[in-house]
């Protein structure tokens, strides 16, 4: 995010993203913690949702 949007919206995105519990900074694992996300991201590709 910080490459596109420069480091003002990216630190605002982050700390938004913060009062949820999430963390931008944290890498995509779609094996792991990420997998629910993983599994709708190729449901919508496929159509299936």
């Amino acid at each position: 995010v910080k490459a596109f949007m420069g480091p003002f919206k990216a630190g605002l995105y982050q700390t938004f993203a913060g009062l949820f519990g999430a963390s931008l900074k944290k890498q995509y694992d779609p094996e792991g913690d990420d997998r629910m996300i993983e599994r709708i991201v190729l449901q919508v590709q496929n159509g299936q949702l």
